[in-house]
């Protein structure tokens, strides 16, 4: 399937050097697994640039500045050549990189004259109520449109309301084009799981059933469906910290679950589980104790026997 994606899921607060982000990279992973491909519209890759380039720019001028304040202090530097150093990412390198075919696709004439269109009389996927329709959006639409037209089926990733708000529901189903407002809902809807998602459902599969919470799936036909929004912090001792929203389910019924865990290595140490709807807080269940490395132990016993020298 050829998936679509708006620039609102690129998003980037700095400049990209070498990789995009790890969810962006996760999901476009997964995808090239099972054959997807990337389709760019070649309004998304402007913005993509546009936003990069301030970036870019951004980042040559700090470069500027230190290189002032070395030679203020006498401290020669010569032979740089800032425009150079610091590169513009190219979106469709970078795709590639994980294992994706990906393709730019710019608006017809067609496009345009329906994007006009859709504009001047508010149809959907309008808004109700909306002052107005921005032209990009409705391109942006039109475009995905058309994939799912000349493929039997597409996706569009996109957060904004026009291109996933229920104005366009009708035209979507009529197209068969799937629509997502994140990475993680389109893993769901691609029936996917991310190598984040992957690690957090092996980790539970280590909890024992006689120690899983009574009101959280440990019973019954509740079954954990989905895992999404997995951060991921390296501790001081070794282990590492996890958290993660679990959606439970059993037939119709659902519920969210933020899960917090540690985990050494493969193995779990403990886990968490707090309903999102409510304040209750289930106990900690605590699984293993850490072991902490031989050397590491030395090396801050080391460390304490000198600070209580120096006192």
């Amino acid at each position: 399937m050829r998936i679509v994606f708006n620039s609102d899921v690129l998003f980037a607060t700095q400049l990209i050097k070498d990789v995009l982000n790890r969810k962006v990279v996760e999901f476009m992973q997964e995808c090239a697994r099972h054959g997807h491909s990337v389709v760019i519209p070649s309004t998304v890759l402007y913005e993509f640039q546009f936003k990069q380039q301030g970036y870019r720019a951004a980042e040559i001028n700090k470069l500027k500045i230190a290189k002032a304040s070395l030679e203020s202090w006498g401290i020669a530097v010569s032979g740089l050549d800032f425009e150079l150093l610091v590169s513009e990412p190219d979106l469709c390198e970078l795709i590639k990189h994980c294992g994706l075919k990906v393709e730019v696709v710019s608006p017809t004439m067609a496009n345009y004259e329906n994007a006009h269109r859709r504009a001047c009389f508010h149809i959907p996927p309008a808004v109700p109520g909306a002052k107005s329709d921005e032209m990009r959006d409705l391109l942006i639409w039109e475009m995905a449109l058309d994939v799912s037209k000349q493929d039997g089926q597409a996706m569009l990733i996109a957060q904004d309301k026009v291109l996933c708000g229920p104005g366009g529901d009708e035209e979507a189903k009529q197209y068969n084009l799937l629509r997502a407002e994140s990475l993680d809902n389109a893993l769901d809807v691609l029936n996917l799981s991310s190598i984040s998602s992957q690690k957090i459902l092996k980790l539970l599969g280590q909890v024992p059933v006689i120690k899983q919470p009574k009101k959280l799936g440990g019973f019954g036909d509740y079954q954990l469906c989905s895992i999404r929004d997995v951060y991921f912090v390296n501790q001081k001792n070794g282990c590492t910290k996890a958290s993660a929203e679990g959606t439970y389910a059993s037939g119709k019924n659902r519920f969210r679950v933020k899960i917090e865990l540690e985990f050494q290595g493969q193995d779990l140490l403990w886990v968490m589980y707090s309903p999102i709807e409510s304040d209750f807080k289930v106990e900690r269940v605590l699984i293993a104790d850490p072991v902490m490395d031989s050397d590491k132990v030395l090396e801050l016993n080391n460390a304490l026997r000198d600070i209580l020298k120096e006192e």
